[in-house]
């Protein structure tokens, strides 16, 4: 669970989004599931749902990132139109995602992930959207104020979205217009400048005034234009700095190739004698049940629950599909494969009403609750499962 408290909701008033009989808001795990099968979707696409904690009638939602959270809302407005528009775009590319997954020719499997993630991107309004580190953040995700359909608020959604940014682009506008300072107040400012030397100057003349009452004369301060003579050795003095910056520059790139070097030698001789781990070839890991609960369906749009039960440590166990009326049953295998994976081929599973599932494979990574499921004709699925009550 995250460290950084966003906020606080309450349930009171609000209407939660289901599939398959559950919580929207209690799938995460699956919705980040969906979310990592596409690659095409960054990290910023898992951190948009707040992790929630249910306390009773209130859930408190919790960040990923350890920065201040802060409603979009209540930010500055450039900022507000930044996450907006961010947050218009993720929006806009996970729908259209979800609807890739509905496609025609789709399993029902897909199509319950493709609701699951639209109804997952419902909140009640803007209120909920935060910004976390400048990325924007969803509390009260699957909960809506009304009983609209996904469709209309999502629609609703958008509209928001975009009224925001257009008051925001006009007091912007209006704020440019009103920043902007008259020219004209400037030489006035200046003058008195010019205006005190000639206030000075008067005093020499005045023991003169009688022989010598040439204005001219007072001309001459303009003489102090010799002192800028000394633009001469301004060059000479720049060109000094110049050079020193450019004599330090062989000795720091001296000095990084000597730190290198040293951190090359430091890291052969510390891997000198290492020994390549031993790879883990026990199952002991899987001993009791893998389970996949409320997120398969059958050819009949049935949501069904996937158990395999492994009673040693030899990989071999039972695999079963539990449906509303029936128990199927059949032989699984698991294998060690590369990059940390274990593969599980299910045989032919047999129903008492001898509609049977025919065999595929499951390959999950150690440590990772998302799998990929393929069925004998090639077609893929993502499913989440738990070893033992927790997800692996």
């Amino acid at each position: 669970m995250g460290n950084n408290h966003i906020a606080t909701t309450e349930r009171l008033g609000l209407t939660v989004a289901q599939v398959g009989g559950n919580d929207i808001y209690k799938m995460r795990n699956q919705v980040l599931s969906i979310i990592e099968s596409n690659k095409d979707l960054g990290d910023d696409y898992a951190r948009l749902f707040a992790e929630p904690v249910e306390d009773r009638q209130s859930i408190d939602w919790y960040a990923d990132e350890d920065s201040e959270a802060v409603k979009v809302v209540d930010l500055p407005p450039e900022e507000k139109q930044q996450v907006l528009r961010r947050f218009r775009t993720m929006f806009e590319k996970l729908l259209a995602y979800a609807g890739e997954m509905r496609a025609q020719g789709r399993s029902q499997t897909y199509k319950i992930y493709a609701d699951t993630l639209e109804k997952a991107l419902i909140i009640p309004d803007l209120s909920y959207l935060y910004s976390v580190n400048g990325s924007p953040v969803l509390t009260g995700w699957g909960f809506s104020e009304g009983d609209k359909s996904v469709v209309e608020e999502g629609k609703s959604l958008i509209r928001q979205i975009e009224k925001t940014i257009a008051e925001e682009e006009a007091k912007a506008a209006l704020q440019k217009q009103a920043a902007v300072t008259p020219v004209v107040p400037f030489p006035y400012e200046e003058k008195p400048v010019e205006e005190k030397p000639a206030e000075e100057k008067p005093e020499k003349p005045a023991e003169e005034k009688p022989a010598e009452e040439k204005p001219a004369e007072p001309a001459a301060p303009v003489a102090p234009a010799a002192p800028v003579a000394p633009a001469e050795p301004g060059p000479q003095a720049a060109a000094a700095p110049v050079q020193a910056k450019k004599s330090k520059l062989p000795l720091i790139l001296l000095l990084l190739v000597v730190l290198a070097a040293a951190a090359a030698a430091a890291w052969f001789f510390l891997n000198q004698g290492e020994e390549p781990a031993m790879p883990d070839t026990s199952f002991g890991f899987l001993q009791g049940d893998v389970e996949a609960k409320g997120v398969l369906a059958n050819e009949n749009n049935e949501i069904v629950d996937l158990r395999l039960h492994f009673p040693g440590q030899d990989g071999k166990g039972m695999s079963y599909i539990v449906e509303k009326a029936q128990t199927c049953e059949g032989t699984v295998t698991a294998s060690h494969g590369a990059d940390d994976t274990v593969r599980f081929e299910l045989g032919e599973l047999i129903c008492p009403n001898e509609n049977n599932y025919d065999p595929f494979s499951i390959v999950c990574i150690k440590g990772k609750p998302s799998c990929t499921g393929t069925n004998r004709n090639g077609e893929s699925w993502h499913v989440e499962v738990t070893v033992g009550g927790n997800a692996q």
